[in-house]
């Protein structure tokens, strides 16, 4: 069980490292922001999103998928929403509300990347109030 347990944790190690997505991906500004805040996980793997709609999803998936070079058949198998905040005005439960509604959308939307996804909502002072970051793993059939 322990074996099992071990090349289970491997093999996500791997599936997560093992796309490198282009510089572009997050804006220089977030990624400044993340740095002074090591709870985040805002890297070349995130999507930052400033509203949410399908056509903002989708436009968002194939711009990640194309700038990584990713197989159409690629799934996401997990997904860190990160919502932001502003500490001055609103406590961390805004961020996570905020994230919590975008995964909702997400869901509803029923794309086929986040089939069999699992999620985890998160929240972040250094991403602007009702943004979020989403942070993929990625995995293909191939």
């Amino acid at each position: 069980m322990f074996a099992d347990l071990l090349l289970a944790l491997a093999v996500v190690f791997l599936a997560t490292i093992s796309f490198v997505p282009a510089e572009d991906a997050v804006s220089a500004e977030m990624q400044a922001n993340a740095a002074a805040d090591p709870s985040v996980a805002v890297n070349k793997s995130s999507i930052p999103l400033a509203k949410f709609d399908q056509i903002t999803i989708m436009l968002a998936m194939q711009k990640y998928a194309a700038d990584n070079n990713l197989p159409e058949d690629y799934r996401v198998t997990g997904v860190t929403i990160v919502g932001g905040y502003s500490p001055a005005t609103e406590t961390p439960d805004r961020g996570t509300q905020t994230a919590l509604r975008y995964a909702t959308g997400i869901a509803e939307l029923n794309l086929p990347y986040f089939k069999n996804t699992s999620t985890v909502l998160s929240s972040s002072s250094t991403i602007p109030s009702g943004q979020v970051v989403l942070n993929l793993t990625i995995t293909s059939k191939k």
